[in-house]
């Protein structure tokens, strides 16, 4: 067993015995090699890469989120979610799934400190890494961390990311998609608003 494949075991175990306390490892089973496996390549990024691929992944998991909770039309949806959609951006797809009570205040939190940092490592010039200044104050502000606060500032990003996979995998098992409201009888509203201005016509006549 090579040194990733022993990576890969070891983080499997603590997976297993965190959702397992978690309640949930019924739940996050089937996907569980998916997730170890994208944990592991994360390890191996360089810090950049790391970020931009984590974010990249929470972007399109609360993505999903939205897309399991709202009516499910795929053209409507397909327009929302493009680029230049309305829930284009991870910003406001954050802030729709927060409104729409699919995710609480703290996961909102962590997911903005998640895409500020995103959008500091992918737009700033500078040689950045999570034990810069400013990266490493942002990560020791994420609260869906299963490890101490004294993990270095990568440790403390990585496991958020974690927790906060884990916990919107346990909603998109539970939440449904809204039925459409269904179409309204206009025939049936315009005869009430006929009657209603005769009604009106009537009494105006009465009263010259």
């Amino acid at each position: 067993m090579n040194e990733r494949q022993q990576r890969i075991e070891f983080v499997k175990r603590i997976m297993k015995d965190l959702l397992g306390k978690m309640g949930a490892d019924q739940l996050y089973a089937k996907n569980l090699e998916e997730i170890i496996a994208f944990r592991a390549a994360l390890t191996e990024e360089t810090d950049r890469g790391c970020a931009l691929m984590a974010a990249s992944y929470l972007e399109s998991r609360v993505g999903d989120l939205l897309k399991s909770f709202l009516v499910n039309n795929h053209s409507i949806l397909n327009s929302l979610f493009s680029s230049t959609g309305p829930l284009g951006s991870f910003a406001a797809r954050i802030d729709m799934a927060y409104v729409l009570a699919l995710i609480p205040d703290n996961m909102r939190h962590d997911f903005h400190i998640v895409r500020k940092i995103r959008n500091q490592f992918a737009h700033d010039p500078l040689e950045l890494s999570f034990d810069s200044p400013s990266i490493a104050d942002r990560c020791r502000a994420l609260t869906y961390i299963g490890s101490s606060k004294s993990d270095s500032p990568r440790g403390l990003f990585l496991s958020a990311l974690m927790g906060i996979d884990g916990s919107i995998h346990v909603r998109l098992e539970t939440i449904k998609n809204l039925d459409p409201v269904p179409n309204e009888d206009l025939e049936k509203i315009k005869e009430v608003f006929q009657e209603m201005e005769t009604l009106i016509i009537n009494k105006d006549k009465d009263n010259i």
